[in-house]
């Protein structure tokens, strides 16, 4: 497999040759691409291919954040909402605002301590190192109560 770089000013492009195919990899800024990868794929699997056990651990985090937020983790065209959801809940998690992510569509009707509850074990399942992610049974341990959640 032959790689060979070439960049422009407004785009970054990879070509690989692989089995007489080549692929072209085009984002216009790292940054994007970056964001584009992190979605639901655990960050060790979209950007070097390591699927570890703790990958669908990461997804499962994103969708509970989802859930509890209720806002998607893509960004819909035209939104002025473009940090990934992980990234946002975790910077109000770090100001102390951590129920400012339930869903405001509840209007306070919900259970604010399972509410929490969910979003620590959302944050901790997303941890960008796979080895501090629990395992998933933990994981629904920490949801049941049954476990303490260690959001570090």
């Amino acid at each position: 497999m032959a790689t060979s770089p070439t960049s422009s000013t407004t785009s970054l492009c990879l070509i690989l040759h692989v089995n007489s195919i080549t692929v072209c990899l085009q984002a216009l800024k790292m940054s994007s691409f970056l964001l584009w990868c992190s979605g639901y794929m655990a960050p060790e699997y979209a950007l070097m291919g390591h699927l570890t056990e703790k990958a669908d651990v990461y997804s499962f985090g994103v969708v509970a954040m989802e859930i509890v937020s209720g806002k998607s983790n893509t960004t819909q065209k035209g939104s002025d909402d473009t940090a990934p959801i992980i990234k946002w809940a975790m910077i109000l998690q770090q100001k102390g605002d951590i129920m400012e992510i339930v869903d405001p569509k509840l209007e306070g009707e919900f259970n604010s301590l399972e509410s929490e509850r969910m979003i620590r074990v959302a944050l901790v399942c997303t941890n960008a190192t796979p080895s501090l992610r629990p395992l998933m049974s933990e994981a629904e341990k920490m949801l049941e109560g049954e476990m303490e959640i260690d959001v570090s």
